[in-house]
């Protein structure tokens, strides 16, 4: 209790604190802030339409105060008006044209409109100004498989995230191994891992043996698929077991 900084502490005296003014309710309607924060908190919530008003009474207050009008543009998005959403997001990459994340979440409105290549160009220009943005990649993948663009689509569509899979093992890249253990495991949804079976013979061709990692309600139906020398539930599978590893939805880019 030596410390000389104690010797410094004070307390505020009622006086003062009787000075410091409660905001009204009238103050807070008049503040950007509140509306902004507010349209945050309702967005989180999944309540759009109120998300939206609050975001709009923002931008009413203060056009320019900082990112009221990108979200805004996104909630928009969410709630399918489209039209309104992009208009919204075309003033915030005019004002802000370097910020990615809007030509990202317009590319995502122009999609919604049917509008692929103008999607794609929106997404692209995301990547030039970030060139990490994961998202963007992924989105940029899915409209490129849209226009049939299978090489480039699934390339890009290898920034997705793996579903917190790890492994000490490399992934491997479709080239011939055949004296080695190739791990396959599905992920996201059934559709997708039915969808992509039909790569597993190819990659068993490849391969010493195939171990196919799923969930159990699959397991019937890969049980049908050539080439499969053990169907696994992924968690019950060691490390030393395998040698390699792919996940089903990157078996179209390796080959």
């Amino acid at each position: 209790w030596n410390d000389s900084r104690l010797a410094h502490s004070y307390v505020l005296p009622d006086e003062a604190l009787a000075d410091v003014a409660v905001p009204t309710e009238e103050d807070l309607l008049r503040s950007p802030a509140f509306h902004f924060q507010r349209g945050n908190e309702l967005y989180k919530q999944g309540k759009l339409d109120e998300a939206i008003a609050g975001f709009w009474q923002c931008v009413a207050l203060v056009p320019a105060f900082p990112n009221a009008r990108f979200h805004l543009g996104v909630a928009l998005g969410d709630a399918e008006r489209n039209e309104e959403a992009g208009a919204c997001l075309e003033q915030v990459v005019q004002a802000e044209p370097e910020k990615a994340e809007a030509f990202n979440s317009l590319g995502y409105v122009s999609s919604r409109q049917r509008q692929v290549q103008k999607a794609i160009e929106h997404w692209e220009r995301a990547i030039q100004l970030q060139p990490k943005y994961a998202q963007a990649h992924v989105n940029l993948g899915m409209g490129l498989l849209q226009l049939g663009d299978y090489q480039r689509g699934f390339a890009e569509y290898e920034w997705r995230s793996l579903n917190g899979f790890r492994s000490p093992h490399p992934k491997w890249d479709g080239s011939p191994i055949p004296d080695k253990t190739l791990l396959i495991y599905t992920e996201q949804g059934a559709g997708d891992a039915i969808q992509f079976a039909r790569y597993l013979p190819l990659a068993a061709e490849r391969c010493k043996s195939l171990i196919v990692a799923c969930p159990t309600d699959l397991m019937p139906i890969f049980a049908t698929v050539p080439g499969i020398a053990q169907i696994r539930e992924k968690e019950k599978i060691a490390v030393a077991e395998f040698d390699t590893y792919l996940p089903v939805m990157s078996l179209p880019h390796v080959f």
